[in-house]
């Protein structure tokens, strides 16, 4: 053995060649593990772990589900899976429109640069009318701020990257919380302003019933004073006609 490595040289140029070479192909079964988790990511549904059929729906987080099992899920109350504790409502996705490509997967193609869905590309949905580009494709029409397909406006801001890496995830989750945060606060603000005018509305009518008997009771009191005077005089007319034929009698 000690000859055979004075052959190679016995300066441990080969030991490191071979260091380089271990590093290389662990790098390369690195980035093929991922473009495998990428390739599954956009086979799958992220809750059933079914395969991916229309409707399909993207959150703003980059996740894609069926519809239907996300609907069940969500009528559910939900699951324990942390990683989608974000889920609340359908105002947490929208459904992904694309181009199919044909085969018994569902995959998609970039309408611009014909791209696949396969993991191997990155690509990018834009929530306002569900259109998915890829990111090669998104970067040519990024600065108009049209959807190529269908011309609807889009906000830069907004778009959403599918099935991004970690970072890119856990990047739009957060700034995913903060719209629902906002959402949330605007949703109580309004509970407190309708309930504020209800109770407002309330004693404005506790008030207006309140005016109305006291104004009837004194409609009420006013009639009654006015017609004492009359028994009183229609009496007193009475006594006098009794005292006056009493007087003629005696005559």
């Amino acid at each position: 053995w000690v000859e055979g490595h004075a052959d190679m040289g016995g300066d441990g140029g080969t030991t490191a060649k071979g260091r380089k070479f271990l590093i290389k192909v662990r790098q390369e079964k690195k980035q093929l593990d991922k473009n495998e988790a990428a390739r599954i990511a956009w086979m799958y549904c992220a809750i059933s772990s079914e395969k991916l059929r229309e409707p399909v729906v993207c959150s703003h987080v980059g996740d894609l589900f069926n519809k239907e099992e996300l609907l069940q899920y969500l009528l559910g109350g939900g699951g324990k899976n942390e990683a989608l504790a974000y889920l609340k409502s359908l105002k947490d996705v929208f459904e992904l429109r694309g181009e199919k490509v044909e085969g018994d997967t569902l995959v998609y193609a970039c309408p611009l640069t014909q791209l696949e869905t396969t993991g191997l590309h990155k690509f990018v949905a834009l929530p306002t009318c569900g259109h998915l580009l890829s990111q090669r494709g998104y970067r040519e029409i990024e600065e108009s701020g049209k959807c190529p397909v269908c011309s609807s406006d889009f906000n830069k801001a907004e778009t959403v990257i599918v099935n991004g890496t970690e970072e890119e995830r856990s990047k739009q989750l957060s700034k995913w919380k903060e719209v629902q945060a906002e959402r949330a606060a605007k949703k109580k603000e309004k509970k407190s302003k309708r309930k504020a005018e209800d109770e407002s509305n309330g004693s404005s009518k506790v008030a207006k019933a309140k005016t109305g008997r006291s104004l009837t009771e004194a409609a009420a009191l006013a009639s009654s004073s006015s017609s004492t005077p009359q028994v009183v005089v229609k009496r007193d007319k009475v006594l006098e006609s009794l005292f006056a034929k009493k007087e003629s009698e005696k005559r």
